[in-house]
């Protein structure tokens, strides 16, 4: 062989190499919010050329900017990158189904949809690991190692536990439930101290066995045995804290109105009372300026703060910026220099538990917090003028995000 040739298959062979490498080690990425849409280029000016789920796995090609973009099993295009979760290797199984007893059978197919052709069926008995999920389909791995898709809703999800092995009640009287939310049903309670074997996690809920059957227990009741827990050390920080939850708005003051029409004074009333849930849970005092759809003036809601010596006032808002959508992010404001540290920290968790924009901590000349004499913040959770933004934040996912960040926010700074 001459030394023309040599080289070049020298080259040719190190070339192969390169591709080969390249595919093992490519990026996997997972969509964070639903109807995501994807455009034919790194930008808000190209066409939309599909849409993508919330969980949905992909696989990343490159990035641009503040764009990726992202290959599906059916196309190939470009998505804003803050509502992409990356990771890389492979995709791992994020949990398991199974189907309820009473069900013979369902059917796998080899594409997510009805139209994709029938390749096995899966039976009551059985557990499948998940190795995707897309628009209302999960991917699961059969028995023989081939893959197939099954209706989400045709089956019980499982996802899998990362955060602990082992959880204990916190409280007395803790309510277990028969699925993972607080409309299901009662089915056993628990006194503090007692331990449990976690099954799965589902959301903000872990799934263990008790009295021979599969219960759920809320996050913020218990605490887990790993790093990784809600909110460490909450329970002897928190204790006896009174602090002061204000739901921005209400009554006529609706605030501002999304892009799908939903009032900012509904979604702030909603954050307010799921964050005196959990802060009552961990032994806090928390105070609501209101808990329903009602009018209050801005100096009574400051009234009430000092009336009540609070610890420390939150007020929950969400902004808007219709002139331009694209804006997002979460952004906290203080107006006393010594509240800044407290603003601090709620900013740094819950731009590290929602993966929005970081819009920084301010300086606000905002009423409620500038004639309030007590350490006080005000909180922009997000922008309902932004499409994708909306959206997220209407999701019970982002709501119990955002209010484990400020219940960790408040536990970080009287830490200190």
């Amino acid at each position: 062989m001459d030394k023309k040739k040599f080289f070049l298959s020298l080259a040719l062979s190190f070339f192969y190499l390169l591709l080969v490498t390249y595919e093992v080690s490519a990026k996997q990425g997972t969509i964070a919010v639903d109807n995501l849409n994807i455009r034919s280029g790194p930008g808000l000016d190209h066409n939309v050329i599909g849409q993508a789920n919330q969980d949905t796995q992909v696989e990343i090609l490159e990035e641009s900017g503040e764009w990726t973009k992202i290959k599906t099993n059916q196309l190939e295009g470009w998505v804003a990158s803050e509502y992409l979760h990356q990771s890389n290797g492979e995709i791992n199984s994020t949990g398991f189904v199974s189907i309820d007893p009473g069900v013979s059978a369902i059917s796998v197919r080899d594409q997510p949809t009805y139209s994709g052709n029938i390749i096995d069926q899966i039976k009551d008995g059985q557990t499948y690991p998940v190795l995707n999920q897309e628009k209302g389909w999960i991917q699961i791995e059969l028995p023989s190692g081939q893959s197939g898709w099954v209706a989400k809703w045709l089956v019980k999800y499982n996802k899998a536990s990362t955060d602990s092995d082992t959880i204990t009640v916190l409280f007395d009287q803790t309510h277990f439930r028969s699925g993972p939310s607080v409309d299901h049903e009662i089915v056993g309670k628990s006194d503090s101290g007692k331990s449990y074997q976690v099954i799965s996690k589902q959301g903000n809920w872990y799934e263990f066995q008790h009295e021979n059957q599969s219960m759920y227990v809320a996050e913020w009741l218990v605490d887990a045995t790993q790093q990784g827990n809600t909110y460490p050390n909450g329970l002897s920080v928190l204790k006896n804290k009174v602090i002061v939850i204000d739901a921005g708005h209400g009554g006529y003051d609706t605030g501002t109105i999304g892009v799908s029409g939903k009032y900012e004074k509904d979604l702030t009333e909603r954050t307010g009372n799921l964050l005196a849930k959990k802060l009552a849970a961990l032994g806090a005092k928390p105070l609501l300026t209101r808990s329903n759809d009602i009018y209050l003036p801005l100096n009574t809601r400051v009234a009430y703060s000092n009336a009540n010596n609070a610890d420390a006032f939150i007020s929950i808002h969400y902004n808007s910026s219709m002139e331009f959508p694209e804006v997002h992010g979460i952004g906290s404001f203080y107006y006393d220099e010594q509240h800044l540290p407290l603003a601090t920290e709620i900013q740094k968790e819950l731009v590290q538990a929602t993966g929005f924009r970081d819009r920084n901590v301010k300086f606000g000349n905002f009423l409620v917090i500038r004639e309030n004499t007590q350490p006080s913040v005000l909180l922009e959770l997000g922008f309902l003028s932004n499409n994708q933004e909306e959206r997220t934040i209407n999701t019970e996912h982002f709501q119990q995000q955002a209010t484990n960040a400020i219940v960790r926010g408040l536990i970080n700074h009287y830490q200190k």
